[in-house]
């Protein structure tokens, strides 16, 4: 009712939109609950919980006021939390890697492996006999026994290198990282919110109905951030489907399981044409990526993303780029919103101004400059990449394997249909009347020769 606080009453106990409403802390309130004894909550470095995490939603508000309150205590035990869950996920992973070997063995007939097995016999035979010849230092049986344990050994190596090969234990911890990202980051996006909300809003000192709807406006930023972190996050990227003679779909059945193909040794084709892949066995269409990580084939396949948890691909790029646009805008408006009180915490402040309250502004003014300055040329990449219509795969590996002048006009040509048609591909149609003006700006933000070469595509 008596609106938003001055400027001058930032550096006092109560920042935010409930600065007065809610009551000062009694003496109580800044004990530790240990038998009614223990250190004031505000001896490290000043803090007051109430600053940092008060209002916001009940999951945050406690979460930070432990934090707060026992910092060194609570990242232990987060750290000890994080080092299970990668112990777990390289558990999980032997598990199922040892029940993806028993399937494969089990799905193959009798004879094919009986077959398989006097095969691999035969072919050691020789092999030992092949290498008891060439040795002169022994004779007769000796040598040829020594041969047959030579033979044997590198044999046993090379399936543990293939075992260690196919478990990929990078791919373990990137894969049991995402979910460490998604939290972490989640809990980045909540900081800035409630940063932005309780200490440059009240600053800006803004009347009542300005602020009202100055706040309900930039609240559609956070909201369109975690739509779209969603989106990318539980959308599938993309997943082939393998097809029989018919053209109907069937189940994927791994490379070790066709018919003729080595257990050691596979082709990458099923014999009738059909590209298919040579770790999970499924088709593989034109643009078509297997991720380590995933342990799948992604459709048009950009890259693994461990901050979202997810690959990207057909299915979610969309998703993927809006996210990065909203953040890069959003920690550009923070950071201008924030840039005042940013200097007068630094270059003038306030005898009000308890140590926690600089570190909270400055933590938040910081944070969003480095989003900015990192988030922001990603963006920019995406957006040329989505515009030529290629994937970060395919751009790294362009760069590699260009040798020629005009090596990177010829592979545009294949899949770029125009600047615009690429971008209504992977973002949308826009409006009617505003598309010769997105068309331009699009095309200023392309390479000269990018641009030209995709036009004259179209």
């Amino acid at each position: 009712a008596g609106g938003l606080p001055t400027p001058a009453s930032i550096g006092d106990q109560r920042v935010g939109p409930m600065a007065a409403t809610t009551p000062s802390p009694s003496p109580a309130m800044t004990t530790l609950p240990r038998g009614g004894t223990g250190p004031p909550l505000d001896t490290w470095l000043g803090i007051r919980p109430h600053e940092w995490c008060e209002p916001w939603p009940w999951v945050y508000t406690y979460a930070c006021h432990k934090y707060v309150t026992c910092p060194v205590w609570w990242s232990i035990i987060v750290g000890d939390v994080v080092g299970v869950w990668f112990i777990a996920a390289i558990l999980l992973r032997q598990r199922q890697q040892d029940k993806e070997v028993r399937q494969r063995r089990l799905a193959i007939p009798k004879a094919v492996r009986a077959r398989r097995a006097w095969k691999s016999v035969a072919a050691s035979v020789r092999l030992a006999s092949m290498r008891a010849a060439k040795e002169n230092r022994w004779e007769g049986a000796c040598a040829w026994r020594n041969s047959w344990e030579s033979v044997a050994k590198s044999r046993a190596e090379r399936r543990d290198y293939l075992h260690k090969l196919d478990y990929n234990l990078a791919a373990v911890m990137t894969r049991a990282t995402g979910p460490v990202m998604f939290t972490v980051v989640v809990a980045l996006i909540m900081f800035e919110t409630h940063a932005f909300y309780s200490l440059a809003v009240p600053w800006m000192n803004l009347d009542e109905v300005t602020g009202w709807w100055f706040v309900r406006i930039m609240g559609v930023f956070p909201a369109r951030i975690f739509l779209n972190l969603a989106r990318t996050t539980f959308t599938d990227p993309g997943r082939p489907e393998a097809t029989d003679d018919d053209g109907g779909a069937k189940d994927a059945m791994p490379a070790s399981v066709w018919p003729g193909c080595d257990v050691e040794m596979c082709s990458g084709s099923d014999g009738r044409g059909t590209r298919r892949c040579g770790r999970c066995g499924t088709s593989k269409p034109e643009r078509c990526h297997h991720c380590k990580v995933c342990r799948r084939c992604v459709l048009k396949m950009d890259h693994h993303c461990p901050i979202v948890n997810n690959c990207i691909g057909r299915g979610n790029h969309r998703y993927f780029c809006f996210f990065l646009f909203d953040v890069t805008v959003a920690c550009f408006l923070i950071s201008c919103l924030m840039a005042g009180l940013a200097a007068k915490v630094v270059i003038f402040p306030s005898p009000k101004m308890t140590v926690a309250f600089r570190i909270h502004v400055l933590a938040a003014f910081l944070l969003a400059m480095l989003v900015q300055c990192t988030i922001g040329p990603f963006f920019i990449f995406h957006l040329r990449l989505v515009l030529a219509n290629e994937t970060t795969l395919e751009f790294l590996g362009r760069r590699k394997s260009r040798r020629k002048r005009n090596a990177k006009a010829k592979e545009l040509k294949e899949y770029s249909r125009g600047v615009m048609e690429n971008f209504v591909e992977s973002c949308g149609a826009p409006p009617a009347c505003l598309r010769p003006t997105i068309e331009r700006c699009l095309l200023w933000l392309m390479p000269a020769n990018v641009a030209r070469l995709a036009k004259r595509s179209a």
